[in-house]
């Protein structure tokens, strides 16, 4: 069994107009966030055995209190091929994920993500229906969809083979 968790980074600030997209840090509101976004993960139990992670600095300063939450961090890829990417293209890239690794977090951006999610996900009856209205919906800035998968190879992740566990939403930690 594999389990995917496609995490949106939290809330960027704008306001560093000289700064290009890629370098944007997070504003209060989205350190805040990426704290409780760890704290969930601690909470839950959920320990990714790999992390991938944007090279944008907003992704970046989300993972960073993950990596401190709960003992030794696992091994983290900062890829650049995560930022602005597509969803087949980050498709392909959990396909050539390490079978070694069950339990995968990746910290992305939209709308490559939302669009990696909903096709990842199977129908309501094979999850929470409310995290698929809430999914089809939105996915914003700081939310996490946990998809798990019945297959022991990632090669084997397919559109529509994935149960939508759980869909996470900043507002939950409010």
């Amino acid at each position: 069994m594999k389990t995917l968790i496609l995490m949106r980074h939290a809330k960027s600030d704008w306001s560093g107009s000289e700064l290009s997209d890629h370098d944007r840090p997070l504003n209060a509101r989205g350190y805040e966030t990426a704290e409780r976004l760890a704290a969930f993960l601690k909470d839950q139990a959920i320990k990714p055995s790999r992390i991938l992670c944007s090279t944008a600095r907003r992704a970046r300063d989300t993972l960073a209190p993950i990596l401190t939450a709960d003992g030794a961090p696992p091994p983290v890829d900062y890829d650049e091929r995560l930022y602005m990417a597509t969803a087949p293209r980050l498709l392909k890239i959990v396909q050539g994920l390490s079978n070694a690794d069950d339990v995968v977090l990746v910290i992305g951006h939209n709308p490559g993500l939302h669009a990696l999610a909903l096709a990842l996900a199977m129908g309501p009856a094979d999850g929470d229906r409310q995290a698929h209205q809430d999914l089809a919906n939105k996915f914003p800035t700081g939310a996490m969809a946990i998809l798990r998968f019945t297959t022991d190879s990632w090669r084997k992740v397919d559109p529509g083979c994935g149960a939508l566990v759980d869909f996470i939403r900043p507002k939950a930690f409010t």
